[in-house]
């Protein structure tokens, strides 16, 4: 979904009669209202609202992924979803929250906010329904557990892995789709009392997705010294959660190559890396025809069109261009 002036959106969109809580899960300041209402945060009160995520599906439900900032810029940002439904669903999410009842409460992770005339939910990250891993993700124990697991080289007896520092940052948050999470932490060496910083990315999945990713990377892993790539080594995949825990991959990130004047170099570069991976075979790759690949191209044209009713001429121009090349 494009990004567009977020100040600007709700004053744009179509008129969408059965979701009435549109403009709402779209408008950052009505999302700060509902929040500091609530009582969200039993010790803070939200400074600002960003929206980092959109997918609108017109008559049928909108989701937006937030990311609430504070007043004291060491308190590290939180993370919700809002999501606005059609009256008949709305009534169905209101049931499920009921009977499952209010999960545990933290400063990091609110209860829901329910805004009934609107019939719009906001809900803290950890209850995303279709990212069962996320749960394990904030619960600072069952997430050591799985790095002890995963990494033979600090057994419990000689190295202890910090539950209490451990940092979990949102990277990328899709709701109800993916979610990609930054872990840090401390590991003490029990004989000598040696520290070292610890940093690992674990990914979770509304599907089995993560399985096949975790066979690609580590064949990726096998072939790049000779195709002249690095690839993050995948630790361990959990089916049960479809979490998926890899170490920190190497070098610098190629947006801050972009940024400090060697944007050139790191292009080519980039482009020599591609060029390493596709010249790979791994067997994990799902097949895909062009006719998948169009019909995502007609999906997501057909949202598009509903937030952008001015650029219908082009993005049809472009379906008609993908057809062309089927």
């Amino acid at each position: 979904m494009p990004q567009r002036s977020l100040a600007q959106t709700p004053r744009d969109l179509p008129r969408d009669t059965a979701l009435p809580g549109l403009e709402a899960v779209l408008d950052p300041h009505v999302v700060r209202e509902l929040l500091v209402s609530a009582h969200s945060f039993t010790d803070r009160t939200p400074a600002g609202v960003e929206i980092r995520y959109v997918r609108y599906k017109p008559a049928t439900n909108c989701l937006v992924a937030y990311e609430v900032t504070f007043a004291d810029e060491e308190t590290s940002p939180a993370w919700l979803y809002g999501k606005c439904y059609t009256a008949p669903d709305f009534a169905i999410a209101v049931d499920k929250l009921s009977a499952k009842g209010d999960r545990a409460r933290n400063d990091t992770t609110p209860a829901p906010v329910i805004d009934r005339d609107r019939q719009v939910i906001v809900y803290p990250i950890h209850h995303d329904r279709k990212l069962e891993g996320l749960r394990t993700v904030f619960d600072a124990r069952k997430l050591t557990r799985l790095i002890y697991d995963a990494l033979p080289e600090y057994p419990r007896e000689a190295w202890r892995i910090s539950d209490k520092r451990l940092r979990p940052t949102v990277i990328r948050y899709k709701p109800e789709k993916r979610a990609v999470i930054r872990l840090d932490t401390k590991v003490i060496e029990r004989a000598t009392g040696e520290k070292s910083r610890l940093r690992l990315y674990l990914r979770t999945y509304e599907n089995d997705r993560g399985a096949e990713i975790h066979q690609l990377m580590q064949q990726l892993a096998a072939q790049a010294p000779q195709n002249g790539f690095r690839v993050a080594d995948s630790l361990l995949y959990v089916g049960g959660k479809r979490l998926l825990l890899t170490r920190e991959a190497p070098g610098r990130p190629l947006l801050e190559l972009l940024a400090d004047g060697s944007a050139a170099e790191a292009v080519e570069m980039a482009g020599h890396a591609l060029a390493g991976v596709h010249r790979c075979t791994p067997s994990a790759v799902p097949d895909r025809t062009n006719s998948d690949v169009l019909d995502d191209a007609r999906a997501t044209a057909e949202s598009l069109c509903c937030l952008l009713p001015e650029m219908r001429a082009d993005i049809d121009m472009l379906l008609q261009t993908l057809r062309g090349i089927e």
